[in-house]
C-alpha cells in the first residue's frame, strides 16, 4: 500500500460544494403550512439532527415525495427548507393558524 494514499476527508466532490441535485428544487413547491410541531424533549435523542425547543412548521403534504401525503402516524415537517415525514407520536403537535414558525 502506497504512502500517497489519501483519507476520506480528502475527497473533494467535482462540483465542489454545490447543490448535488440533478433538477434544482422549486422553493414553491410545498404545500402551505398547517400547523407546528415541537419534539417532545424526552424523545430527542431519536432525532439528533432536530432542535428539541424549535417549532417546526407542519405541511398537509410533500409534492415532490412519491407519496405526497404522510403515512397513517406520521406527519410531514419542514426542516431547513426541506420536507422531512417524522412520527407524530414523538411530537406536540398544534394544528391551525397558531403564530406558524
Amino acid at each position: 500500500m502506497s504512502d500517497e494514499t489519501k483519507g476520506a476527508s480528502a475527497y473533494r466532490h467535482p462540483q465542489g460544494d454545490a447543490d448535488r441535485r440533478r433538477w434544482p428544487r422549486d422553493p414553491g413547491a410545498f404545500a402551505p403550512a398547517i400547523g407546528r410541531a415541537r419534539l417532545l424533549p424526552q424523545v430527542s435523542g431519536h432525532y439528533p439532527s432536530l432542535r428539541p425547543n424549535g417549532w417546526y412548521k407542519v405541511i398537509g403534504q410533500n409534492p415532490e415525495a412519491l407519496e405526497p401525503l404522510a403515512r397513517r402516524g406520521y406527519l410531514w415537517i419542514e426542516v431547513d427548507g426541506r420536507p422531512r415525514q417524522v412520527w407524530a407520536g414523538h411530537f406536540e403537535v398544534q394544528l391551525g393558524d397558531r403564530s406558524l414558525p
